[in-house]
């Protein structure tokens, strides 16, 4: 499971992330988790409830075919609302 992290590494890096994450399940293993659905290279504040944050994502249909080049099987990667933001909900195959 992964939610909420892979937005929070340089987008440059996320389909690296995602081949290794695709190497270390198993065959028929899933990762379940959240991308991001919209193009957001690099976004920081200095205050997000008291700490500095960094975002930066792809596009949804960028990251479909992250997680395609990555070698998963999508079962399901949908843009679902969640308290004000829309996350691509994923769940993929090994």
């Amino acid at each position: 499971m992964a939610f909420w992290s892979l937005i929070h590494v340089p987008r440059g890096l996320h389909a690296g992330a995602l081949l290794r994450i695709h190497a270390w399940l198993r065959p028929g293993g899933v990762l379940v988790g959240t991308l991001g659905s919209g193009d957001n290279p690099d976004e920081r504040s200095d205050d997000f409830f008291g700490a500095p944050m960094y975002w930066s994502h792809h596009d949804a249909a960028t990251n479909r075919g992250l997680l395609r080049d990555a070698g998963f099987r999508i079962l399901q990667a949908d843009e679902i609302e969640d308290e004000g933001e829309t996350p691509l909900w994923v769940l993929a195959e090994a």
